[in-house]
């Protein structure tokens, strides 16, 4: 049977995020549509260098081998990108010299790409272009501006993590607007104000339930990626994050509460193949 959007959980990536494309955007934005065609053609033998968003994208095609099913993938990547086709070749050649095999790919030639996210179902969409995911955002798509690189990519016990931040990225604003309103002391009266009630869905909750659902099969101790959350918290305040969690029937495998502490140090022992953060300073 062919493949259908609901049979996956499909990672929408753009081809700048995946592949180094600086140079050829800098001849579209400055020189035009023509020029970017003739260049890509004139270059179709050059292996394009690899983007920010590769070493995270080649980790979550070869969690298939393990979570796939009855030929269909667990995982669907699929590039959606404003770039104009013109590049296709050359991106293809690129990928295959790296050994990435992505089946599907959508180029719009500097159209909407937001009915392709909708008809493709994307789970989640990682651009480095901020402009298209806020607008991913703005339609409840989970989306991110993505940064790092290679280094940024690790393992603990041979085991993938995805890390999320919690306020403002797995939960609502809702608590760090009752921290810029009152300092700590508002933040404090607000979540005991709130105890017993679950913390709003933010912009990633949903992409954080599809993993869920990914592993849900799989035994807690044993699970083929882990979930964490790192959060500028003090765990004083660790009842709403985890209850909640609890209440939306994602297992949590590990958590930090930094209380204080800059999350970098969390990160660089943790080594998550992700991390979600609304807060630049992370990034």
């Amino acid at each position: 049977m062919a493949w259908a959007p609901e049979d996956s959980l499909v990672i929408g990536i753009s081809s700048r995020a995946l592949l180094m494309l600086d140079e050829e955007d800098r001849i579209y934005q400055e020189k035009g549509v023509q020029a970017f065609i003739d260049y890509q053609c004139q270059h179709e033998d050059r292996v394009i260098e690899l983007g920010v968003a590769f070493p995270l994208v080649k980790a979550l095609l070869h969690l298939n081998e393990t979570l796939g099913s009855e030929g269909k993938p667990a995982i669907e990547v699929v590039i959606i990108s404003r770039n104009h086709p013109a590049c296709l070749i050359r991106i293809n050649n690129s990928l295959q010299h790296h050994g990435v095999r992505i089946r599907k790919a959508v180029f719009t030639g500097n159209g909407d790409p937001l009915p392709h996210l909708k008809a493709l179902k994307v789970g989640l969409f990682l651009s480095s272009e901020e402009r298209a995911v806020k607008d991913a955002l703005a339609v409840g798509i989970s989306a991110g501006l993505i940064h790092g690189g290679p280094e940024f990519a690790g393992q603990l016990d041979g085991t993938p993590i995805i890390a999320f931040d919690g306020d403002a990225v797995l939960f609502s604003d809702q608590s760090d607007r009752a921290y810029q309103a009152g300092k700590l002391a508002g933040f404090k009266a607000h979540e005991i104000e709130n105890a017993g009630i679950p913390l709003p869905a933010g912009p990633l909750h949903e992409f954080a339930l599809a993993l869920e659902r990914l592993r849900e099969n799989y035994p807690i101790e044993s699970p083929p990626f882990r979930i964490a959350l790192v959060t500028a918290r003090d765990i004083e305040f660790c009842d709403r994050p985890i209850r909640t969690l609890r209440k939306w029937g994602i297992r949590l495998d590990h958590a930090t509460f930094c209380g204080g502490m800059s999350k970098a140090v969390a990160l660089a022992a943790l080594k998550p193949l992700i991390f979600f953060d609304d807060d630049p300073r992370n990034w």
